[in-house]
């Protein structure tokens, strides 16, 4: 936008002057060594509103991680905002939880959603795809 638009009135409230949209590149920041394939995802930036999306794949894993942190465009505020996830070839005992992903402000995480219990990480799955769609808020 060249110099903004207004939104619902003329005063400086309702000046929307930053949008962005476009894509990056995310990696795991979660420990031990993950290798992705399909890393190019997409988002959308309306003031500090991100909408993230994508599918990346682990290609390959070593060491003592066992779960997926990915990367985010923004920084995010330290609040949990929970996202939708699609697992693909990924295998865990789901045990009648479904797969979430969240963040909270340190990158994108999968987990299990647990009824009356904390959420259990879902364990990195060489092969697997980890399609998301999270919208959060940037620092």
């Amino acid at each position: 936008l060249s110099g903004g638009v207004y939104l619902g009135g003329t005063g400086a409230a309702n000046k929307l002057d930053d949008y962005e949209s476009g894509t990056f590149t995310i990696g795991h920041v979660g420990t031990g060594s993950v290798t992705l394939a399909n890393t190019t995802c997409t988002y959308t930036k309306v003031g500090n509103m991100v909408t993230v999306g994508g599918q990346p794949q682990v290609t390959a894993q070593m060491g003592a991680g066992s779960a997926l942190q990915l990367t985010l465009p923004f920084a995010a505020q330290s609040t949990l905002v929970v996202g939708a996830v699609r697992l693909h070839d990924v295998n865990y005992d789901d045990a009648g939880r479904g797969p979430i992903c969240y963040t909270d402000g340190s990158g994108i995480r999968f987990n299990m959603s647990n009824d009356d219990a904390n959420s259990i990480s879902i364990p990195i799955s060489t092969g697997g795809y980890y399609m998301f769609g999270i919208t959060y808020t940037a620092v």
